[in-house]
């Protein structure tokens, strides 16, 4: 009897050191996880801000292009519509 109580009383020491040991792995875990997580999304905004003034970039520069040939686009837009006019005329 009393070795069974001796067995007992150890393997309620050992579950107890188990849980302690578990619960210290799943902090460490927990904290690593955090610290991943947080990395990964400093990576993240930085290449999303880098993407964001790429395309502002770019937005500028069209808008220069645009704003610059005006006058040429015009242009070239009224002379296609006369020309397709005329073509049209032609074939009615």
């Amino acid at each position: 009897m009393k070795e069974h109580s001796e067995i007992l009383d150890e393997l309620h020491l050992l579950k107890q050191e188990m849980n302690r040991l578990l619960s210290a792995g799943a902090e460490e875990l927990r904290a690593f996880s955090a610290r991943k997580a947080k990395s990964l999304e400093d990576e993240v905004k930085a290449v999303l801000d880098t993407l964001r003034a790429a395309i502002e970039a770019d937005e500028r520069e069209i808008e220069q292009a645009l704003t610059d040939r005006t006058a040429t686009v015009l242009t070239s837009a009224i002379m296609l519509g006369i020309i397709i006019g005329w073509a049209l005329r032609k074939k009615a």
